[in-house]
């Protein structure tokens, strides 16, 4: 995860209410979890070979630069 995902991830967290933790925790772990089992079939194509995934609340834009590496650039809360 980059720095700027980390910031937003930072973000999210520190202005949702204290009774959205179990599902930002659960979020997380499932996107880690998704991202290191098999990365190139999660979520959806989107330019510049980035990908994007969902994982209430939470998405995430990412790439996968080499077979070993996934980078996440961004992480946002959704609806």
């Amino acid at each position: 995860m980059d720095d700027a995902a980390r910031t937003e991830l930072r973000a999210v967290w520190n202005s949702a209410p204290a009774s959205d933790d179990p599902l930002l925790v659960w979020a997380v772990a499932d996107i880690a979890f998704r991202l290191e089992r098999n990365p190139e079939s999660e979520g959806e194509s989107r330019p510049q070979n980035t990908r994007v995934m969902f994982s209430r609340p939470l998405s995430a834009l990412f790439d996968i630069p080499d077979t070993d590496t996934v980078w996440i650039h961004s992480v946002w809360r959704h609806a």
